[in-house]
């Protein structure tokens, strides 16, 4: 019931959002110290196949591990934004980009970007966070199509 009622809101933002290119973040979760957003302005990449982003941010700072030698925090970072491609036929994502940022709200200098080169693989979304950019990102693509 909650996912269908996020999906309609999504849907009706669509149509106030289609028109502008900037990133129209909306936020969608706040769960294990993070604020989880979708950008509602999302790009046709197929067929059946859209692009989302999606951003996170972290109430304290994290990292990807420590150096094994100095010990140093690897990657330490406040946010990420992460560019998904959808197969919406499929149920299925690529992680496709990402940046992130040392501050909050992809805020703060860039500490690393990334995109991936060359064909991406697909997978069936794990965390909450691909499913809800799965299941928002088909919908916001059916709502443009319309």
């Amino acid at each position: 019931m909650r996912t269908a009622l996020v999906v309609a809101v999504l849907c009706s933002a669509v149509a106030s959002t289609a028109a502008v290119a900037g990133p129209q973040w909306q936020q969608f979760s706040n769960a294990d110290g993070a604020l989880t957003f979708l950008d509602l302005n999302t790009k046709q990449a197929g067929p059946q196949m859209v692009q989302v982003r999606v951003m996170r941010s972290y109430d304290k700072p994290i990292n990807l591990g420590k150096h094994p030698e100095t010990g140093e925090a690897i990657y330490r970072h406040g946010s990420v934004k992460m560019t998904y491609t959808i197969d919406c036929a499929e149920g299925v994502l690529a992680l496709v980009g990402w940046q992130m940022y040392s501050g909050s709200l992809g805020d703060g200098e860039v500490v690393w970007a990334d995109n991936v080169s060359g064909q991406v693989a697909f997978d069936a979304p794990l965390s909450i966070d691909e499913r809800f950019a799965l299941t928002n990102g088909c919908a916001l693509r059916a709502a443009a199509v319309e």
